[in-house]
């Protein structure tokens, strides 16, 4: 086309190219930007979401005797534990235990092997007692040899992995418990598994000699409120 249209025409798709030019240029800069923006955004809440959950300040408030009070669940070391600390009592009342009461530690590990057999010896003990009422062996004695391997046997039994017998056959301890207490004089009438059962229910007595009660107190470290059992 030519003559004067051609060059409205022109003129105007000229300028209509450099306004539309500039435009794109500032929407691509716009773009850009908020792309950049949304990246960092991203970047920031992974970030976030990576961090590991806030620990809560290992402080503690205090009651009227001056004794802090509350969970020793987020801290660092026994020296940071409060001197009450939060509790549930056998009868299920929330309240706080004395960490005084709580520690019981032994001098040096001649002494920590003393206590340590002292409660094997105990809980081996009741453990026979247990066995020898159920089953009538009035003539047993608990404080046998065999009574007490015996005891080691059904507790590596039943609260350890399953293993091979002694004689390398496929039996599990559990197995080889049974039949340590039939050597004992079991009636041959009672099956496996009541006698499985009874073993079970033996070493539960027998644990439970080495449990001790220490009291549970309300925050102010003085109303008594139940008992904690410390196995």
């Amino acid at each position: 086309m030519t003559g004067p249209a051609a060059v409205f025409t022109n003129g105007r798709t000229g300028s209509l190219t450099r306004l539309f030019g500039r435009r794109f240029k500032l929407l691509a800069a716009g773009s850009w930007l908020i792309a950049a923006a949304g990246i960092l955004a991203a970047l920031t809440a992974c970030e976030a979401a990576s961090e590991p959950p806030a620990i809560p300040e290992t402080t503690f408030p205090t009651n009227a005797n001056g004794q802090s009070y509350g969970s020793a669940m987020y801290v660092d070391s026994p020296d940071e534990e409060p001197e009450l600390i939060f509790a549930v009592a056998t009868n299920g009342i929330e309240g706080y235990i004395y960490k005084t009461d709580l520690d019981v530690k032994a001098a040096n590990p001649s002494e920590a092997a003393a206590m340590q057999q002292t409660r094997r010896l105990g809980a081996a003990n009741a453990f026979a007692a247990w066995l020898i009422e159920a089953h009538g062996l009035d003539k047993a004695d608990p404080g046998d040899e065999a009574w007490l391997e015996l005891y080691d046997l059904t507790v590596e039994a039943f609260t350890g992995p399953p293993a091979q017998d002694r004689a390398g056959g496929p039996a599990q301890l559990g197995d080889q418990a049974v039949l340590g207490l039939r050597a004992l004089g079991v009636s041959p009438e009672i099956d496996d598994s009541t006698l499985r059962g009874d073993l079970e229910s033996a070493l539960r007595a027998g644990q439970q000699t080495n449990e001790r009660l220490i009291p549970v107190y309300e925050s102010d470290g003085e109303t008594q409120i139940g008992w904690f059992a410390v196995g």
